[in-house]
């Protein structure tokens, strides 16, 4: 994604102040959409993450909003996609940055992930104001494995929250995505049966045609998270087995062999273990309300 703001390796905000600077912007390209950095940091845990900053830092509301303002008068993208590991930490910031972009006449969409415990109910009474696609980091609908995965220390409050924001979201019309990892190192059939209780019971039975779809991934086995330093830990708990530990040194494809491996004791390999779990969510995906709509997000075809 070709992004400008924050930096995410430099303390100091990289804000653009002259308006040529983005017209002659090098990584904007022809699919019309460029996303932005407004903070950095993220002060969570979740131990699959990455992001080593913990500390939040963000540009003001001002400056945030007339970045907005700047890029949409000059380059007229399609899409600005927010990139914040964290978006919208601070309340009191995320509250004036949302009513500050309803005063403009920013006419494109705006596409943005956060956490489901960060947003509250007003909060999406000023994003149905905008052409917002909002994707919610959810990460497991299994309360056990978002203890493993240090995503949350109440997941019936967490999972409970999304269900309540997502029907706000449906009442609202608002394009929302919930993205899931499944097999990280702990993953079990007990935690993927918790998995597809809740789907049957309390998404498909809930949110189904309507304005959620869901999207997934495999747990992948990145170097400098705190997984990854600690894979003893869960071979030993778990049993998990790493198929490729130094998959970027390997031959074969990385999108592959960083996904590959056994998560637990009697588990199959990961990517055995996605094919099930494909087809019930892309089911309940093609009832999603203005699904033409969704697919051209995907594509960047608006």
């Amino acid at each position: 994604m070709n992004t400008i703001g924050y930096n995410q390796v430099f303390s100091q905000p990289l804000f653009i102040e002259h308006p040529k600077f983005l017209k002659s912007y090098p990584y904007y390209d022809c699919q019309k959409s460029i996303g932005i950095y407004l903070s950095q940091g993220c002060p969570y845990s979740c131990k699959y993450c990455m992001e080593f900053k913990k500390k939040w830092k963000v540009l003001d509301v001002k400056k945030s909003i007339n970045l907005f303002y700047q890029i949409k008068k000059e380059l007229s993208p399609n899409y600005i996609y927010i990139c914040d590991a964290c978006f919208g930490f601070d309340k009191k910031w995320r509250k004036e940055f949302l009513i500050g972009l309803t005063k403009y006449d920013i006419n494109t969409y705006i596409w943005l992930e956060t956490r489901v415990d960060l947003f509250d109910e007003e909060d999406f009474d000023l994003i149905s104001q905008l052409n917002i696609k909002l994707d919610f980091g959810v990460d497991s609908f299994s309360q056990t494995m978002l203890k493993i995965m240090g995503k949350t220390i109440d997941p019936q409050k967490y999972l409970n929250k999304f269900l309540r924001l997502s029907k706000k979201c449906n009442d609202l019309k608002i394009l929302h995505d919930a993205y899931l990892i499944f097999n990280h190192p702990g993953e079990t059939r007990k935690t993927l049966n918790e998995h597809h209780t809740f789907f049957n019971d309390k998404i498909n039975s809930n949110l189904c045609n309507n304005y959620l779809r869901i999207r997934f991934q495999n747990y992948a086995h990145f170097p400098g998270t705190v997984t990854y330093n600690n894979i003893r830990y869960y071979s030993q708990k778990y049993g998990t087995k790493i198929l490729y530990p130094f998959w970027w040194k390997s031959k074969k494809d990385h999108s592959f062999t960083s996904n590959n491996l056994i998560p637990s004791e009697g588990m199959k390999p990961s990517i055995e273990t996605i094919k099930k779990i494909t087809r019930k969510i892309n089911k309940f995906n093609s009832k999603t309300i203005d699904n033409s709509l969704w697919e051209k997000f995907v594509k960047f075809n608006l």
